[in-house]
């Protein structure tokens, strides 16, 4: 997730300090615990004091917990990915690249086009961890992966190659798909050449 959005102050204290634990003379933000559908549903109505929180949790909880967990949340995270806000766009992508179907990667190569550039660098990741290419995907006729991080990501002004850089993963990642995709969905219009 990205620092910049991470809700944590300069000088590394929680936004919200009405928030936060104190144990043996470290300071804590709280964390909200529970299972992942719980705290999913809390991500479908975020606040801006809990969203971080919210998001550490998610990740930490299928990260390490229960890695399982997002089966059966497949329609929830999908959903996510049109949240309005674009910090619940970004946990939603890292939760579909961590799903393991690859059934979502159409999902996720969409959202490569996402107006917020973290969402898509978010995005970009998650199809690296999909496809179990964790330094990312090389396109036929290079000879190294394309860049993971599109340009400016989280900068304040936008970078005019940013939308390079979205054709381009755009373009191989949805070459890629084409090869890997599920029989059911082979057989279409895409894969049909002219005669």
């Amino acid at each position: 997730c990205d620092p910049a959005r991470s809700g944590v102050t300069a000088a590394g204290l929680p936004d919200d300090l009405q928030s936060v634990n104190v144990e043996g003379g470290e300071v804590e933000a709280s964390k909200p615990r529970g299972e992942v559908e719980e705290l999913l549903s809390q991500l479908e109505q975020p606040t801006d004091v809990t969203l971080p929180a919210l998001q550490q949790a998610i990740v930490e909880t299928v990260s390490l917990d229960d890695p399982e967990a997002l089966i059966g949340q497949i329609e929830r995270l999908r959903a996510l990915t049109r949240h309005p806000n674009p910090d619940v766009r970004q946990v939603a992508a890292w939760a579909l690249g961590r799903s393991g179907d690859y059934r979502e990667a159409p999902r996720l190569i969409s959202l490569l086009q996402d107006p917020d550039l973290v969402v898509a660098w978010e995005a970009s990741l998650a199809l690296c961890a999909l496809a179990r290419m964790p330094l990312g995907i090389t396109p036929a006729g290079r000879n190294e992966p394309l860049p993971i991080q599109p340009p400016g990501a989280g900068a304040k002004e936008p970078d005019p190659k940013a939308d390079e850089w979205r054709k381009a993963v755009h373009a191989a990642w949805d070459a890629w798909y084409q090869t890997v995709r599920p029989y059911d969905e082979r057989d279409d219009r895409r894969q049909s050449r002219p005669r």
